[in-house]
């Protein structure tokens, strides 16, 4: 039955047993309230007729207002799972004292008490259903799931109401008073059920169980909640819906009298029961979720007060106009007809879309009041709204107030029901994006700027001149901001380091710099003053045009450094030719200079030589740090069509962007969202971002497209992922193409918080990352709130928490996805554009076949070692020589120069787990804390041109080095000696080392040292910004360890 259900309403393998044990509870309950409900009505109107009915509701309320106190209390002394067992068990003693009650005291004490007593024990037996269900499921599984296990109360319903006719066929005699067997025996299924629920699911069907302080505490917080506007409209809807209710009862209750004598009241009551149950149950186990799914919360809520407006003013108008009393027979059976059906959908849409769509509203609050605001609201407000709706109906009966009027006052209370559903609504939403949940929200990706603070501290000279030398080669806008904390500080050293570096770059910015001028350090030394008027008495060396055009010309390269300088302050023609001439320059501090003095002037003219600059690595950060300041967007498009060759230079042209005014680049950017190829999304997004882009109605057109081709990718790494687990042990692969789609993922929310609003978006990006079934289901329950439901098919398998198998069933609607067999999963990663998928989820698949041992050579094969990149065609390598050496030496034969050194440097390593294989160290370092997350094409350029030795134990290394590396060393127990003698105790560590000749030995283990160049490392810095200050920050760490 398990395996049907998961098969026909797509149930988690993990809710099977949930589902499988609450629907058999429901059914329960339902032959419980079916039998219970149709003997008390149809013995309490024989036996006293309708209009002891409201005097009967009243005193009904106020028990159930009593029993529901009681149960509250007891809730908050013992355990859910005990109070709920419990009670069921007492409520069958109960309905079993009043059916031996009809036979030992009286039968009228019988049934007018069972008409009392069935409202407030089925409202002990739903707040413990639904209790229990709120319990165990999380409110996206409760969207999904409360419609169908609620299904078991309605078919219960139908079971007991068709089945009465049958009985008094086979039992002319039967008595309507012995369906409380039935109403016992479904009792005491029920309270089995949760035996079985209890002890399966302990952890959840938890409940607080306070002291005297913490129940103060806790009745405080109810309190406290129960005055919030939220749970007021929760309570004014459930006061009016139960009003409306009893109303519409009481109505049909009157006409049937009317309409059926008391010998056939109960079957018709049964047939009529048994139909709307049906209705309902087809409602609630086909339906719902469709509706709840495709339109969401607020229609379900509000569909039942329109359909109920309708009828009603329907039967006002046939009343009205044909009449209603039944010496018109014609008329009176069109009004008789129109309040059955008005009982019809009050009833059964009640039981199938409202109830259960109700319940859903409380998963919005916290859970420390949760359950108590619940059984508040279920319990006592229920009976409160039972008891204020008797007492109305008994002022009705008293005034003997027609069936019109009755229909007129009926209408008004349904349209208010109306007013305040669609203001729920809107709380409800402000609810979610407000609710306190139990679950820590994520942290942002945001990196504290760094900077300032680590130069204001007290730390050496020496490593602030490090980390400034840093700065100096990857980002000139850092550099600026280090040296005017600098200028700031009280210490002389400090402050003569700056114009040190002021005086050598001669940054012609710090002329009339007020960090200079209100320095009182530099005040009071005569040493700082020269220096700092070094800028000043150069300006005055060159006022004339003659002068500096002489200075452009000269052979001596203090005169040229001095000129490009200069320029910076020049106008005109000599400025804009005078730069043009020296950035292209042999020597680089005439060029250096240049760029800077380019980036001051602001000349649109210099645009093209400047983006010519970003190919020179020394030069790019500062050609990017000028090019920021130029605001030529006409001549900027132009150089992004004509320059932009190479695409790794790309990203950083539409880096720029950002740097212009929002309003000019707003359609620029849009048209590289449209055009430009998948691997620059990234890109894009992020400027997108920086400029605080926000995406329009018209314009959401294009982010919808956009969104849609990365869900594509998204699920065809779901598939290739899927069939990898079918394979088994195939862990490598299955995580490299997991951590590939959990980028994609990420970037998805990226791209809808453009598209759509960043507040929710942020939020919901924030509990789908906790990974918890709650809090992806908070997340489901605000994308719901403005996605189309076309949105909603596509983004809700990729964000749901689903298996593998789900997601690809359900994406597969709308991509193809192919099946694979075993080793065409592996070839379709291959052969896919890597514009779609990374080289290393591409190389970790080569791996784990190469582990598998399982192949054949063939073009396939033998194509990946044609492949230029070296993660790729290394592992391939290895693979074609353990299986054929001599294929491999006659492939090596026909391999360009650029890979044949790669391939032959992979052949040789003794097995595919050698930290000297690429692949390895691009593993190695993205495990790594200080690399976690960083992109593909940052950690490629950094093992490009790594350095790995293989350290034996207690074997001795010696290795030279023309300038700074930042060593990472695996294993345990290192010495380095340097300068310093320095002793690694760690499994990994950092460490950065001056000197240009070191000794290493470990004493316990073979460990693999890592030896990376600082001076290319931090120009990488530049290329790939959004590691800056983490990558900085090690370097500035490891130096000072």
């Amino acid at each position: 039955m398990a395996i049907g259900l998961q098969q026909i309403f797509s149930i988690n393998k993990d809710d099977e047993n949930k589902v499988l044990w609450l629907l058999l509870q429901s059914l329960a309950l339902g032959l419980f309230y079916g039998a219970f409900d149709i003997s008390a009505h149809t013995d309490f109107l024989n036996m006293f007729g309708e209009k002891e009915v409201p005097g009967a509701y009243v005193i009904s309320g106020l028990i159930g207002i009593v029993i529901t106190a009681v149960y509250g209390r007891f809730q908050a002394k013992i355990k859910f799972s005990t109070l709920s067992i419990y009670s069921l068990y007492i409520s069958a003693i109960v309905v079993l004292l009043l059916w031996l009650s009809y036979t030992f005291i009286s039968s009228q004490f019988a049934v007018y008490t069972s008409f009392l007593l069935l409202g407030p024990l089925n409202i002990v037996a739903a707040v413990n259903f639904w209790g229990t269900a709120s319990r165990v499921f999380s409110i996206r599984e409760a969207k999904k799931l409360f419609g169908l296990i609620a299904a078991g109360q309605v078919f219960g319903v139908i079971l007991i109401s068709f089945g009465i006719p049958l009985i008094y066929t086979i039992l002319p005699n039967f008595l309507s008073f012995n369906l409380l067997l039935i109403s016992i025996a479904g009792l005491i299924f029920a309270a089995v059920c949760q035996v079985v629920l209890s002890s399966k699911y302990r952890t959840e069907l938890r409940s607080y169980v306070s002291d005297k302080k913490s129940g103060t505490k806790e009745k405080s917080i109810l309190n406290q909640y129960v005055k919030n506007r939220y749970v007021l409209l929760m309570i004014s809807f459930v006061v009016l819906s139960m009003i409306i209710a009893f109303f519409v009862q009481y109505a049909f209750l009157r006409i049937i009298k009317i309409q059926y004598t008391e010998s056939n009241l109960a079957q018709f009551l049964g047939v009529f029961t048994g139909t709307l149950m049906i209705f309902g149950f087809l409602v609630k186990t086909f339906l719902y979720d469709k509706l709840m799914k495709n339109y969401g919360l607020d229609f379900t809520l509000r569909m039942l007060p329109i359909i109920l407006i309708v009828i009603t003013s329907l039967s006002l108008l046939s009343g009205t106009m044909l009449g209603y009393t039944p010496n018109l027979p014609n008329a009176f059976l069109i009004f008789f007809l129109l309040i059955s059906l008005n009982r019809l959908m009050s009833l059964s849409l009640r039981d199938a879309i409202e109830i259960p769509s109700f319940k859903l509203l409380y998963q919005s609050l916290p859970e420390k009041v949760r359950y108590q605001v619940q059984v508040f609201i279920d319990g006592t407000i229920n009976e409160t709204a039972a008891l204020v709706a008797g007492l109305l109906l008994l002022v009705i009966t008293k005034l003997e107030v027609n069936p019109l009027v009755f229909n007129i006052i009926l209408l008004l209370i349904i349209v208010l029901w109306l007013v305040v559903t669609i203001v729920l609504i809107i709380e409800y939403k402000k609810s979610l994006l407000n609710a306190e949940t139990d679950f820590t929200t994520a942290e942002t990706a945001q990196e504290a700027h760094w900077v300032a603070q680590i130069f204001a501290a007290p730390a050496p000279l020496s490593e602030k001149t490090f980390l400034l030398t840093q700065f100096e080669r990857n980002n000139f806008e850092h550099y600026k901001n280090s040296l005017n904390t600098l200028l700031q500080s009280a210490n002389y050293y400090e402050v003569e380091l700056a114009l040190k570096k002021i005086k050598q770059h001669l940054i012609v910015e710090y002329i009339e710099n007020e960090s200079i001028s209100q320095s009182e350090i530099i005040k009071t030394s005569s040493d700082l003053q020269a220096m700092a008027n070094v800028l000043n008495e150069l300006v005055a060396g060159y006022q004339t045009n003659e002068s500096i055009e002489k200075a452009i010309k000269s052979n001596k390269l203090s005169d040229r450094i001095e000129a490009a300088a200069i320029l910076a302050f020049a106008f005109g023609d000599i400025s804009r030719k005078g730069l043009q001439i020296l950035i292209r320059d042999y020597n680089a501090q005439v060029v250096y200079q240049a760029i800077v003095s380019a980036g001051i002037q602001k000349l649109p003219d210099l645009q093209i030589t400047l983006f010519e600059m970003l190919n020179r690595p020394n030069f790019a950060h500062l050609a990017f740090d000028s090019l920021k300041n130029l605001p030529d967007l006409d001549r900027f498009e132009h150089s992004y069509k004509v320059l932009t060759v190479e695409p790794a230079l790309k990203p950083i042209f539409i880096r720029l962007y950002a740097y212009s005014k929002p309003e000019i680049v707003r359609l620029p950017v849009l048209e590289k969202l449209q055009r430009e190829t998948f691997d620059l999304l990234p890109d894009i997004v992020a400027t997108l971002k920086n400029i605080g882009f926000k995406a329009t109605e018209n314009e959401q057109v294009l982010f919808i497209d956009k969104i849609k081709e990365l869900i594509g990718v998204i699920a065809w790494n779901f598939n290739i992922e899927y069939h990898l687990q079918q394979l088994g042990n195939e862990k490598i692969a299955e995580q490299a193409v997991h951590a590939e789609t959990e980028e994609n993922i990420n970037l998805l929310f990226e791209l809808l918080k453009l598209a759509y609003s960043e507040e929710i978006i942020s939020k919901a990006q924030n509990y789908f990352l906790q990974g918890s079934i709650g809090s992806i289901g908070y997340a489901l329950e605000l994308l719901d709130l403005f996605l189309s439901p076309e949105m909603k098919n596509y983004i809700f398998p990729v964000v749901d928490n689903l298996l593998l198998a789900q997601r690809v069933a359900q994406l597969s609607e709308f991509f193809a996805l192919p099946t694979y067999a075993e080793q065409d999963v592996y070839y379709a990663v291959f052969n896919r554009s890597p514009l779609f998928i990374k080289n290393s989820t591409k190389a970790a698949l080569i791996f784990a076949m190469a582990n598998r041992k399982q192949f054949l050579i063939n073009d396939r094969l033998i194509a990946l070692l044609f492949n230029p990149n070296p993660l790729i065609h290394q592992v391939a390598a290895i693979i074609i020589r353990n299986t054929s050496i001599n294929s491999f030496y006659d492939l090596c034969k026909r391999l360009p120069t650029n890979i044949l050194r790669g391939a032959r440097a992979a052949a040789i390593l003794p097995d595919t787990g050698s930290m000297h294989l690429m692949y390895n160290q691009f593993v190695f370092l993205r495990s790594l804390s200080c690399f976690e997350k960083t992109t593909e094409k940052f950690l490629l350029e950094i093992v490009s041109d790594i350095l790995v030795i293989d350290l034996i134990m207690n074997a001795h290394h010696a290795e030279k080095f023309k300038s700074p590396v930042l060593i990472i060393g695996t294993g345990s127990s290192f010495t380095i000696e340097s300068d310093e003698i320095f002793t690694a105790e760690e499994k990994v560590f950092y460490k950065v080392i001056e000197s240009k000749k070191i000794f290493l030995t470990t004493k316990y283990v073979n460990s693999s040292i890592f030896f990376i160049n600082i001076e290319r490392l931090s120009k990488l810095l530049f290329k790939f910004p959004e590691f800056s200050n983490r990558i900085s920050a090690l370097i500035f760490n490891s130096k000072t360890l």
